[in-house]
């Protein structure tokens, strides 16, 4: 099983397409640091901790620990970790705007 040092960023230089998601994850050698940049790019991780190819991880986000367990579930999603997916889908399925669906959602997660 690999072990994946994970660094979350904000960088589009560390962005992979979606189209080229899994190439990238196959490319990551036992050892090596994953900048992550996408939410697909941290799911594709994910999956490989549930499938058991990849060691659980850790990363930080905004001076949090996100832990990544067994199942590849995260011990916490906050607000701004890769939400825009969400986002968008209360738009799309609420039919608001954007700043309207960011708003509610984030409400949501806050509970």
């Amino acid at each position: 099983m690999k072990k994946i040092n994970v660094i979350i960023s904000n960088d589009n230089k560390y962005a992979v397409t979606d189209w080229n998601a899994r190439e990238w994850y196959l490319s990551l050698n036992d050892g090596d640091t994953a900048t992550v940049a996408t939410g697909t790019m941290l799911n594709e991780l994910r999956v490989g901790v549930r499938s058991e190819e990849i060691e659980q991880f850790s990363f930080e986000f905004k001076g949090q620990t996100i832990n990544c367990g067994e199942s590849g579930q995260l011990s916490d999603w906050p607000i701004g970790l890769f939400d825009h997916l969400m986002i968008q889908m209360y738009s799309l399925m609420k039919g608001i705007p954007y700043g309207e669906a960011k708003k509610q959602a984030h409400d949501k997660k806050r509970g």
